[in-house]
């Protein structure tokens, strides 16, 4: 089976620009960033992609999570 990057930074063993952490979920900082600003909010689940977020907590996680980190960088980003 292939290493999961996400779960990496997630256990600690790889690095990552880490912007929130808390019990369910980790925004990183992209470090190929598509505009000023772009985090990956990862659960700390593993997930393959979106499809594994059936369940609706953890749907719920990955959405509380980026409406957090989202708020946050309205706040601290001039306009």
């Amino acid at each position: 089976m292939a290493v999961c990057v996400f779960c990496e930074i997630i256990a600690g063993r790889a690095e990552a620009g880490i912007v929130h952490d808390d019990e369910r979920v980790v925004a990183i900082l992209d470090h190929r960033p598509a505009t000023v600003g772009h985090v990956l909010v990862i659960p700390r689940a593993h997930m393959a992609g979106l499809a594994d977020a059936r369940r609706r907590d953890r749907r719920g996680d990955l959405a509380s999570g980026t409406t957090r980190v989202g708020r946050a960088a309205r706040v601290r980003t001039p306009l």
